[in-house]
Order: C-alpha cells, then sequence, then structure tokens
C-alpha cells in the first residue's frame, strides 16, 4: 500500500514510483527525478490500520507544520478510520499551514457539516475552496454533495 508521496516535482516521476509500489516491502524510498528533485514514497506491508496511523504520526512529528501530510493524515482518519473528531483537528492544522489548499478546505467543510450539521460554517469553507481551485473537479463535486444533503436537511425540518 502507498501511503504518499511526501514531494515530487513531475508527473512522470510520481507514476515511476507508484508502480514500483509492489516491488518494495515495507520502507522509504528516496529517488531522483530528471531534475534532481529528491521525491519520497512512504510505503507499508504490514497492518494497513495501525502501521499506517503510526506512520503517519511519526512523520507529522518531524514535520509538524506539512500542509500535504497534514491534510492526507486527515483524510485518512475520515476516510478509514472514521475519526471525525480527530480528522478535524488535522483538518483545521493543515489549514493554518496552507490555508489555500482548496481540498483540505473542501474536506474541512465536509467534517464540520458531518459532525456538527453546521450549513452556514461548511459553506463557507467550502467557498473558499472553491475560490481557491474553480476548476476543481473533486472540490466542486463535494461542494454540490454538501449543498444537496444540506437542501435535504432542510426539507426535513
Amino acid at each position: 500500500m502507498i501511503l504518499g508521496i511526501i514531494s515530487a516535482h513531475n508527473l512522470a516521476t510520481q507514476s515511476i514510483l507508484v508502480s514500483l509500489s509492489s516491488q518494495f516491502p515495507s520502507q522509504t524510498i528516496n529517488m531522483k527525478s530528471s531534475r534532481s528533485k529528491v521525491v519520497r514514497l512512504c510505503m507499508l506491508r504490514d497492518d494497513p490500520d495501525e502501521s499506517t496511523d503510526q506512520y503517519y504520526q511519526k512523520m507529522i512529528k518531524h514535520n509538524p507544520g506539512n500542509a500535504l501530510l497534514l491534510g492526507n493524515y486527515a483524510r485518512y482518519l475520515k476516510e478509514v478510520r472514521g475519526d471525525f473528531a480527530k480528522a478535524e483537528r488535522y483538518c483545521a492544522r493543515a489549514i493554518l499551514a496552507k490555508a489555500e489548499d482548496g481540498n483540505v478546505l473542501s474536506l474541512y467543510g465536509e467534517l464540520i457539516w458531518q459532525i456538527n450539521k453546521d450549513a452556514t460554517r461548511a459553506e463557507g469553507y467550502f467557498h473558499q475552496a472553491v475560490l481557491s481551485h474553480p476548476d476543481d473537479s473533486y472540490i466542486l463535486a463535494a461542494y454540490a454533495r454538501f449543498l444537496w444533503d444540506a437542501e435535504e436537511k432542510d426539507e426535513d425540518n
């Protein structure tokens, strides 16, 4: 299982690293791209839930301001662990680290809606996400899903 690409500076390098995932045991791989930028790929092969969680915590301890890492961990907590409260905390940290990340803003809007059903606050984060990345289909789809759910909740009340 690939934990994530910590930094990559071209798509060719990313695809090469992803294709290598089945060939290496649990480890971190450092490779150089054509532009001599170091790319780090983190892969785990053990118990996917426990090892992944521990590895994220270790990486965050060493990189506490890395918005990509914080946002990816928040998504992991939400989608794999189902720990919405902890995901919300890490998402908030990711936003503090990089306020213009539309994917994290969108994720935070989803969490606010799922946890608190606070439509006004959630919509504010979705609106910021769309403004920062107006052509991102994932952000637009998440916003549309939120609007649909919020409208259904209004109709139920």
